[in-house]
């Protein structure tokens, strides 16, 4: 279990805790909650600011996700053809489509996914062409991909 330190607390309080609840295409603490239980407002990084790996992953990916978005509505879709965000765009088009076997399932992670064929050719060639460019770090969050190319969604 992590948590926030005394400063980024009261940040996250004053400040992004309660933005994120008024903003539903970000979901830290609902992207967790079962259907079927009574809401946790702990979950994610959640109000009391403590979090598993899983959740902290979680945040990152709905930030990073709503940031392409908004980018790409602004910019509009011809400009993705002009940069590196094109490639990420494509990959999380193909997340996507995973999200709901992750979803509303609470916070214990024990669970692996598999891309399906299509998918994992794509991710292939992203794979090979994030280790040149550098544009997200998959495997790095995690360890040394040198000792295992299987960290994060990896090369497998």
């Amino acid at each position: 279990m992590y948590s926030l330190d005394a400063e980024d607390m009261e940040l996250w309080k004053k400040t992004y805790y309660e933005e994120l609840q008024k903003n539903k295409d970000i979901q830290d603490a609902d992207f967790f909650q079962p259907a079927d239980k009574g809401k946790n407002e702990n979950y994610g990084v959640g109000k009391d600011g403590k979090f598993l790996l899983y959740e902290y992953c979680n945040i990152r990916y709905q930030l990073y996700r709503y940031i392409v978005r908004e980018y790409v509505k602004t910019a509009g879709t011809e400009a993705l053809q002009e940069s590196q965000i094109a490639a990420v765009w494509g990959l999380l088009e193909i997340l996507e489509g995973y999200i709901p076997k992750l979803m509303h399932k609470g916070t214990k992670d024990s669970q692996v996914l598999s891309f399906c064929d299509e998918h994992k050719k794509l991710w292939n060639e992203f794979y090979e062409f994030n280790r040149k460019e550098k544009l997200i770090s998959d495997g790095e969050f995690f360890g040394n991909i040198q000792e295992n190319a299987n960290y994060g969604i990896g090369k497998d």
